[in-house]
C-alpha cells in the first residue's frame, strides 16, 4: 500500500474485507454447518485443506471463483490495488435480498484488494485476526473476540463483535453493528485461507450481509501477496440513505486495505530486529 490516502491506487476493489465467517456453537464447529442461505462453513478440523481449498467455499463458490480471479490479475506496481465488484453486488442482492442475515439485504457493497507485501503469510493473516488491529484499521468504536470456539495449529475459528459508530455523512450517520466469524486455514504449500461469513443470532443493527474470504500466499523471493474479497450488505429501505452509507462504507474499506499493507510493512520491518535480541 502506499504510505497515506492519498497516494493510494484506486482501482476500485475490496469486495473482499466485509467478510464475514460463519460461526456457531463449538459441538456443531467438527461438521460442516449448514448456513440460512445453503453455504456450508469450511469442513470438519478432521479434514485435510491441501487437496482442495475451493471445498472451504461450498455454496459460495462464485465468492471464491472472485478471489482466485483477483489473485490472479496482473499488478502494474508494488502498490495494492483496490476495485469495486459490480458483477458480485448483483448476485448478492439477487440470493440475498429477502432473506439476508438478520433482515433482508437491499444494498450490497462487493470490494476486492490484491497487492503484494515483504511480510510472510502468517504475519498478514496474524494481522486480520486480531481485533485491536482490525479495529483500528477499520477506525470502529469496537472489536472484540466473543469466542473462540476452535484453536488447532492449522485450523482456527473465532467470533467477533463490530460495532461502528455514526458512520454516513454528517446528519445522516448511522450506527452499525454485527457478528461475523473468522475461519483460517494454513495449508501445507505455505498458502493461508481465510474466510468470513455473517453470525447470528444475536440480531445485527444495519449489516444484513458481511461475507468475504482472503487467499495469502507467500512468493519465490520473500514476501507474500495477499488479496481479500468482501461483500457487504444493508437493510436500509431508502435508496438515498443506503447509497451514502454504501459510499462511505467503501471509503472506510479503501482505507482498511492501506492500513493493513503499511501495518504488513511494519511488521515485516521489525522481525529482523526481534531475531537479533
Amino acid at each position: 500500500m502506499g504510505q497515506g490516502a492519498d497516494g493510494f491506487r484506486c482501482t476500485a476493489i475490496l469486495a473482499g474485507l466485509l467478510l464475514g465467517a460463519g460461526a456457531c456453537a463449538a459441538p456443531a464447529l467438527h461438521a460442516r454447518v449448514p448456513r440460512v442461505d445453503g453455504a456450508v462453513s469450511g469442513p470438519g478440523p478432521e479434514w485435510e485443506a491441501a487437496a482442495d481449498p475451493e471445498r472451504l467455499f461450498e455454496g459460495i463458490e462464485g465468492l471464491w471463483a472472485a478471489l482466485k480471479e483477483e489473485h490472479a490479475r496482473p499488478m502494474a506496481g508494488e502498490e495494492p490495488e483496490v476495485r469495486r465488484r459490480p458483477d458480485l453486488e448483483r448476485s448478492a442482492q439477487a440470493r440475498y435480498r429477502a432473506r439476508g442475515f438478520g433482515g433482508p439485504v437491499r444494498h450490497v457493497l462487493a470490494l476486492a484488494a490484491t497487492g503484494r507485501t515483504p511480510a510472510r503469510p502468517a504475519q498478514v493473516a496474524d494481522l486480520i485476526a486480531a481485533p485491536e488491529v482490525e479495529r483500528r484499521l477499520l477506525a470502529a468504536t469496537r472489536v472484540e473476540r466473543v469466542a473462540w470456539p476452535l484453536d488447532r495449529p492449522a485450523h482456527q475459528r473465532q467470533v467477533l463483535r463490530v460495532r461502528i459508530d455514526d458512520l454516513g455523512p454528517p446528519g445522516l450517520g448511522t450506527d452499525l453493528d454485527f457478528h461475523l466469524a473468522l475461519e483460517r486455514w494454513d495449508l501445507p504449500d505455505g498458502r493461508i485461507v481465510l474466510r468470513y461469513d455473517p453470525h447470528v443470532p444475536p440480531a445485527p443493527r444495519r449489516v444484513t450481509l458481511w461475507r468475504g474470504a482472503c487467499l495469502i500466499e507467500p512468493l519465490p523471493g520473500g514476501g507474500a501477496r495477499a488479496t481479500e474479497v468482501i461483500l457487504l450488505g444493508t437493510d436500509f429501505h431508502a435508496p438515498l440513505v443506503g447509497g451514502l452509507l454504501l459510499r462511505q462504507a467503501q471509503a472506510r474499506l479503501t482505507h482498511r486495505a492501506l492500513n493493513l499493507w503499511v501495518r504488513a510493512r511494519q511488521a515485516a520491518a521489525m522481525e529482523p530486529a526481534v531475531r537479533a535480541r
